[in-house]
């Protein structure tokens, strides 16, 4: 685990205490205030904390009260509001998942939700990010029926408040779209006070075929 100092342009190791820091790739991590969030497919009946306003960290379990997502790796967590949304990923074997769950912070419980509206087909590694009360998802992969990994390219919004998948997104006309890809990074920009909610999206790869270096900016209206 590492730390840059966004001062110095320093980078430092670190060394948590509390709960041991396993090896681990594939995993989620949101900030939440002074703590950070990690979910992974060890995490089934816990989720992990990294508290930063110590030093050094401290790591520690936080139960979970479920039942919650079965294992995974590969999937997305968003954080909006007081709550985690949890969506997609790969099982160590089997096709991949749609599901989508809902971690309330502040009583930690876990619920599986049913969105209205069609569900997005399975993947792992889309990109996501929260806008506004929505969550906004882009690309990802599933196994093709030769077994190999195809990309996607379409773009789904999930409505928290309405607990739907809104209908009809569509591209401003004229717009160009990323190609089809997953495991790209897609972030929320800051506010310049105006206008619409912005989102970079940056790099991803087409399965053994091509690792992209292009980024995007993403407007919601």
């Amino acid at each position: 685990m590492w730390t840059l100092d966004l001062q110095t342009w320093a980078w430092a190791q670190q060394h948590p205490t509390g709960e041991q820091l396993q090896g681990i790739s594939r995993f989620q991590a949101v900030a939440d205030g002074t703590r950070i969030l990690i979910h992974t497919h060890r995490t089934e009946d816990h989720i992990l904390a990294l508290h930063t306003d110590s030093s050094p960290p401290r790591l520690e379990k936080v139960p979970v009260n479920g039942p919650g997502p079965a294992s995974r790796g590969l999937h997305s967590v968003v954080k909006l509001g007081r709550a985690l949304y949890l969506y997609g990923g790969a099982p160590q074997k089997g096709p991949m998942m749609d599901d989508l769950w809902k971690l309330e912070l502040d009583s930690m419980q876990w619920q599986q939700l049913q969105p209205a509206g069609v569900t997005p087909h399975a993947r792992c590694s889309p990109a996501a990010a929260a806008v506004g009360k929505y969550v906004l998802y882009f690309g990802g992969a599933f196994y093709g029926a030769s077994g190999g990994l195809e990309m996607l390219g379409n773009v789904h919004l999930y409505d928290t408040e309405s607990n739907s998948w809104v209908k009809d997104v569509q591209l401003a006309p004229g717009a160009t779209a990323p190609a089809a890809r997953n495991a790209a990074v897609m972030v929320p920009l800051p506010s310049r006070g105006y206008g619409r909610p912005q989102l970079l999206l940056s790099g991803g790869w087409r399965a053994f075929v091509e690792t992209y270096n292009d980024s995007y900016l993403v407007e919601v209206e």
